[in-house]
């Protein structure tokens, strides 16, 4: 054959571009052959063939026009090679390692926003004397019931969110709303009115904020390690013995406490979810820049490894070791055996 057809390689692929019918087989059955070229380098889907066609005759030699037609790129592959790389390309998920910081911060996320339904829960017995043995059913259908749609709506409103403020910026809004909703709601417990539908409807509300923050916690959780995954766990179970601690110490665990052991109670828990909603700000802060990508992990492990050695000089003694040897070999610094020197 000519130059050309003697420097092609000797195992050709066809090319499902150039499959179609011509003037020689009318059938559809024509062998484009082309250099062994990947997917991503042709451009062009690529399908074996055998050197013997489908009719029995032989394959024909591609001309240098239909090689250059296969190898080129598209205009929409020159397009995105000459475009900049985009900022958004997928990034492996980092595993911030906050230590027993972030655990203490996530047991007591998760305390804030179940806490003060377990305290409700607890004085079902206060609720059973003015409402009748019914009101358990009913609070628990007031929790849980009216968290499911909400749940539902915000999974419909999320790629939105995360559209206007961004995937952090919405994680942090919904945890902090949410965290904030429950101080309120708890704080004014004591003081709603003493009848079904309001216990009820506050209820109500306490479980959507408890349903918000309970799924913005586990998104924020999965940039950290599995300790602190354990941490949120552990505050969601945590939370009885802690409200027990809290009965014990104001009213001694009674059916019906007084009106400022009342008080005293939710308030105390109250002071619990605000402390929750500050160690939620306190990790968004401390770790924003890592988790929208403005700034890299290894630089704030870095710093943070560069405070602790600061920190570990500085609580060092000012001298050191050498100088609790130097008062014993002061007499014998001259170079002298009775210390008078040289």
């Amino acid at each position: 054959g000519s130059p050309e057809q003697r420097s092609l390689p000797p195992s050709p692929q066809r090319c499902a571009r150039h499959v179609g019918g011509d003037a020689r087989t009318q059938r559809g059955i024509r062998h484009c052959q082309q250099p062994r070229v990947s997917y991503g380098d042709c451009g062009h889907p690529a399908v074996g063939w055998s050197r013997v066609s489908d009719l029995g005759l032989p394959p024909r030699l591609p001309t240098a026009a239909a090689v250059a037609a296969c190898v080129a790129p598209s205009p929409q592959q020159r397009a995105a090679m000459s475009a900049p790389p985009s900022s958004g390309a997928a990034k492996p998920r980092i595993r911030i390692k906050g230590r027993w910081r972030s655990v203490l911060r996530f047991f007591a996320i998760a305390v804030g926003f179940m806490t003060t339904w377990v305290l409700i829960q607890s004085e079902l017995h206060y609720y059973s004397v003015w409402f009748g043995p019914q009101i358990l059913l009913e609070l628990n259908f007031a929790f849980y019931l009216p968290s499911i749609p909400v749940l539902v709506l915000s999974n419909y409103l999320q790629p939105w969110l995360d559209s206007v403020y961004g995937p952090i910026g919405s994680m942090a809004g919904r945890l902090t709303v949410s965290l904030a909703g429950t101080v309120l709601l708890c704080a004014g417990f004591p003081f709603i009115p003493g009848t079904r539908t309001a216990l009820l409807s506050i209820v109500g509300c306490l479980g959507v904020f408890s349903a918000i923050a309970l799924s913005s916690s586990y998104q924020l959780v999965q940039w950290f390690r599995h300790a602190d995954i354990i941490g949120l766990g552990l505050g969601q179970v945590g939370c009885g013995p802690l409200v027990l601690l809290i009965q014990l110490g104001l009213a001694n665990v009674k059916a019906l406490p007084h009106r400022w052991q009342w008080l005293g109670m939710f308030e105390i828990t109250a002071f619990m979810v605000i402390l929750a909603l500050a160690s939620a700000v306190s990790l968004f802060v401390q770790y924003w820049g890592v988790m929208t990508g403005k700034v890299s992990y290894e630089d704030v492990v870095a710093h943070h490894d560069a405070a602790a050695h600061l920190h570990a000089a500085d609580a060092a003694p000012a001298g050191g070791p050498d100088d609790l040897t130097q008062p014993l070999l002061g007499p014998l610094a001259g170079g002298g055996r009775d210390g008078r020197g040289g």
